[in-house]
């Protein structure tokens, strides 16, 4: 265990370096370091180790299956690092403390909303800081430690890494703006909706795989797609135009509806999709994380 010992920070980014670039003179440059210097620290590292971490090709070095497990592990080790280092600068500025939270933006029109009312009030000294992106996006950074949960839909099978809670069912539907011709009619057809334009989620995102299974199970063949967009600011956006139809989950559609100007069309989506918390499976929660998810469970009741 001498090698743990000797090990320092900056050499767990030389090696998270190494392993995504796959190449000497590259992470060598890219750190300010010489290749030689670089070349003869692996060299040591591999030796403390008593395994090969890269095999060396005249294309550059491919990771070994140690490698890769060392440096998922330095990931880790990083993630916590950098995490404990926004507490300490979050608690600088007043806060008793931080909780980082990744969310899909079916969890930030609906769910998380409800839940961060409940837990300011229950921990006003904490920051929350909150990081809407796609869940292909967060995972990587949950699974490092760089997010204390995550706010999604659930679909299996999940990563053996990931711990997912189930927490409510949320459907999705077709909506366009008011001025839309669909939206003066009371019985609308798939035929007539595929005569149209239609915003359409990104291709393998859970919302895009649930409409085009409802799709599917009603016979029906995809509309014709003129955006691709998982924003749901820039959705709304592009409805403005009378002409455009876009698929969303139930709560987005609630969320917007308060601003006016959008009208669910009564097309049948029969799915439902389960949205949840994600977090790093086997990982103790603290007690503010606990705290968090008592009012995830409370507004998803709710």
């Amino acid at each position: 265990m001498d090698w743990i010992q000797r090990l320092r920070v900056r050499q767990l980014y030389v090696l998270v370096s190494l392993h995504e670039t796959a190449n000497l003179s590259l992470t060598a440059a890219r750190l300010h370091m010489t290749q030689p210097a670089l070349s003869k620290w692996l060299r040591e590292l591999e030796s403390d180790l008593g395994v090969e971490l890269f095999e060396r090709h005249s294309r550059g070095l491919v990771p070994t299956r140690f490698c890769d497990t060392l440096v998922e592990h330095a990931r880790t080790v990083l993630g916590e690092l950098e995490r404990t280092g926004e507490t300490l600068r979050a608690m600088s500025d007043g806060s008793v403390g931080q909780l980082v939270v990744g969310t899909t933006p079916i969890g930030t029109s609906g769910l998380l909303p409800a839940c961060m009312g409940r837990f300011r009030r229950l921990r006003p000294g904490i920051c929350v800081a909150v990081h809407e992106n796609s869940l292909e996006k967060l995972l990587p950074l949950l699974k490092e430690g760089r997010l204390d949960c995550v706010v999604s839909r659930i679909e299996a099978p999940m990563d053996a890494a990931v711990a997912a809670e189930p927490l409510q069912e949320e459907g999705i539907c077709v909506v366009a703006s008011r001025r839309h011709p669909l939206a003066r009619l009371r019985r609308i057809g798939w035929a007539q909706a595929r005569t149209y334009p239609w915003v359409m989620p990104q291709a393998n995102t859970p919302l895009r795989r649930e409409f085009e299974l409802a799709l599917a199970a009603a016979g029906e063949p995809m509309p014709p797609v003129a955006v691709e967009a998982s924003s749901v600011v820039l959705i709304a956006s592009l409805l403005r135009d009378a002409e455009l139809l876009a698929v969303m989950s139930d709560s987005v559609v609630q969320a917007l509806s308060r601003l006016g100007g959008l009208k669910v069309l009564p097309l049948p989506l029969a799915r439902q999709a389960t949205v949840g918390v994600l977090r790093r499976a086997g990982a103790v929660p603290t007690p503010v994380q606990e705290d968090f998810l008592a009012c995830l469970r409370e507004a998803a009741g709710a």
